[in-house]
């Protein structure tokens, strides 16, 4: 769990993404082999769907893999509208799949923690506890997303966390496990 004061990093130096649009997003895919590109998706909505009869405004509409589309709508009852009616409508509710996708999860990597032998999972949850006391975070769900190697025996840690604690690690820029300096930074899972 150790990081040398001289290798530190400062967030504010790190590549900082910008943050995803917030506006209510739609994702529709076939649901069948009908449809063989994203174009032939969209007119088949087209030819279904009059925005104006449904009062839904989109403010882009855009292709992605698997063949699908991705709308984004002015107001989240939009949203909701164009998903009704395109769940409701016999012929399109054959031909595609519609979700809201998931909002995405913040992750951060913590840098040279020593492994340690015998039980993983007290281990983590120790680091964990010790994590959310030092650094005064809200008691909410932070775990273990996944362990890289990192220099020498030490390891390095990506931590799954909500946004409210993910925003205040960021804000403070490094994160103390009891009087230890741990080295942290967004990850971003591409």
């Amino acid at each position: 769990m150790l990081a040398s004061e001289s290798t530190t990093t400062n967030l504010a130096q790190s590549k900082i993404t910008r943050p995803k649009s917030t506006l209510p997003t739609l994702i529709i895919k076939p649901a069948n082999e009908e449809i063989k590109t994203s174009a032939m998706l969209k007119t088949a909505l087209e030819g279904k769907i009059k925005l104006k009869d449904i009062q839904v405004e989109v403010l882009s509409c855009r292709p992605i893999q698997g063949k699908g589309i991705v709308v984004k709508t002015k107001t989240p009852e939009m949203l909701e509208n164009l998903k009704t009616t395109i769940m409701n409508d016999l012929t399109l509710k054959d031909k595609c799949q519609v979700y809201i996708p998931k909002p995405r999860v913040p992750h951060i990597i913590i840098f040279d923690i020593l492994p340690q032998d015998g039980d993983q999972a007290a281990h983590e949850n120790n680091f964990i506890l010790q994590l959310k006391e030092s650094d005064e975070l809200t008691d909410q769900e932070i775990k273990v997303f996944s362990k890289k190697k990192g220099r020498g025996s030490l390891q390095n840690w990506i931590l799954d966390m909500q946004l409210k604690n993910y925003q205040e690690i960021k804000d403070k820029k490094r994160c103390v496990v009891v009087l230890t300096l741990i080295v942290s930074k967004n990850f971003l899972n591409h």
